[in-house]
């Protein structure tokens, strides 16, 4: 009998250990999530993306974490690294709206444009009558340079949705779609001066 119960003891034991072991290090992973997220808040980006990487090791918080570091290396400019997390992300959820427009603004960034108002696209056939989807669609074909399709979707947002407070703030992005239709003589207005220096050192 004692042959069986000490083995049983030492079994108990090492699980005990086993389990104090893994609530301890879910503890420290929220801890360490719960810094990245003060240090985003502060834009400290690079610091946020340090502890989104070790509250990463716990599976509770994989996604969410992977979503954090993801938007830092957004944030940094770091498209690149942003659209493979991402892309990761959005395999296991394509339906998820919050990712699937990071994953668009992120190819649409590194310059996809035709991958990235696919990927939204996809969503926002889903339900057409979606306000969110319609705006962050309108905004994914105006990042990605299609100005005329941006306006074109502003004018159904405005249609669909005309006493939505969405809709009052959509001036800003139809401001920037225009500009993009018609890009100012920057150039130009630029070479005047250079012009009228050079015009000065020759007759000197």
């Amino acid at each position: 009998m004692r042959n069986i119960i000490l083995p049983l003891i030492a079994a108990l034991s090492l699980l005990s250990t086993s389990c104090v072991t893994a609530a301890r290090n879910q503890e420290l992973c929220d801890e360490y999530f719960a810094i990245a997220e003060g240090y985003a808040g502060l834009s400290k980006y690079e610091k946020a993306l340090d502890y989104y990487r070790k509250a990463n090791k716990s599976r509770q918080l994989e996604n969410a974490s992977q979503y954090g570091i993801g938007r830092m290396h957004a944030l940094l400019g770091n498209w690149e690294d942003a659209v493979a997390t991402f892309a990761k992300l959005y395999a296991k959820d394509p339906d998820n709206g919050i990712i699937a427009f990071a994953y668009a603004y992120s190819l649409a960034a590194r310059g996809e444009a035709d991958q990235a108002v696919e990927v939204y696209r996809k969503l926002y056939e889903t339900d057409r009558e979606n306000l969110k989807y319609a705006r962050d669609y309108a905004e994914i074909l105006v990042i990605a340079g299609r100005y005329r399709e941006g306006l074109d979707q502003i004018g159904v947002i405005k249609e669909k949705f005309p006493d939505s407070d969405a809709v009052k703030d959509i001036d800003a992005l139809e401001k920037k779609a225009n500009e993009g239709l018609n890009p100012a003589p920057q150039a130009e207005q630029k070479e005047e001066p250079l012009a009228a220096e050079k015009a000065s050192s020759e007759k000197k």
